[in-house]
């Protein structure tokens, strides 16, 4: 006999809308009623863990919870601006498919995803992360939506066998973002022939190496942006984009807001 398995059409869907703040509310509490007092009681108990990041999310991607440690990532101090949004609302496509194409499964089957480590998380870092997602069922037993968490690796031990070949050259790309970067360079420094190095890192990262460095340099540039008054212009030379033209056109697509808009909303310096 098949398995059930949950209707993810929606779920992977990229032109719904996000929900007012009204019908946010009234959905998040009749998906945490369908569930009962449990996922009221894990949500309680997400919101105390220190270096774990945890989201609650319905079949169809609508966010309905992100502990302190998740928000913290995005650099946001309440949820006022992600609940009732999806992750195609608030990544750009890039970043947002990466995050769906990791959950679907788990929707779609039932069949959790646990401890698998990946770059990308809701802070679009660069860090290296593991990741687990798991189905919520209702009472019925019926998938109705997803808890997904996350934390960083902190050290090799806690990394798989995969991580020394490329170690050393993510350690590189994090000191040294501002210089003339490679794919070749980040190869050698890996042993390995640059086709090996990018099919290895695309499969583990879920991007490339040259993507990579780009994600890296805007990383940069937005803690410069929230931090310092520096020049644009300034920034952009020290996160290894030479011309400015192509640092705000970059730092737009991959943030999905100017430079000068980023500052102004994430500004942390002295008033």
């Amino acid at each position: 006999m098949r398995k059930h398995q949950t209707d993810t059409t929606d779920f992977t869907r990229d032109d719904l809308p996000p929900l007012t703040p009204q019908e946010a509310r009234r959905r998040r509490d009749a998906f945490f009623n369908a569930v009962g007092n449990s996922l009221r009681m894990f949500a309680q108990f997400a919101d105390t863990l220190p270096e774990t990041g945890v989201t609650i999310k319905d079949a169809q991607g609508y966010i309905y919870f992100k502990n302190r440690r998740a928000l913290e990532l995005m650099n946001l101090t309440d949820d006022s601006s992600v609940i009732g949004h999806r992750a195609q609302h608030l990544y750009p496509r890039h970043l947002w498919h990466v995050y769906i194409d990791r959950e679907e499964p788990t929707l779609r089957t039932g069949k959790p995803l646990v401890d698998k480590v990946y770059g990308y998380v809701a802070d679009m870092s660069t860090s290296l992360n593991r990741v687990s997602v798991f189905p919520v069922k209702d009472r019925n037993g019926t998938v109705i939506g997803l808890v997904t968490s996350h934390y960083r690796v902190r050290s090799k031990e806690s990394a798989p066998n995969w991580y020394d070949a490329i170690k050393d050259a993510i350690e590189y790309v994090s000191e040294n973002y501002a210089a003339d970067l490679s794919v070749a360079d980040l190869a050698r420094r890996a042993n390995l022939s640059e086709s090996q190095f990018t099919r290895i890192f695309r499969r583990q990262t879920e991007t490339s190496p040259a993507q990579y460095i780009v994600q890296t340099r805007i990383n940069a540039a937005r803690t410069l942006l929230e931090t310092t008054d520096k020049l644009l212009t300034d920034i952009a030379a020290e996160t290894g984009f030479y011309d400015h033209a192509h640092f705000v056109k970059t730092f737009k697509r991959i943030v999905g807001t100017t430079p000068s808009r980023y500052r102004k909303q994430h500004w942390q310096g002295q008033s």
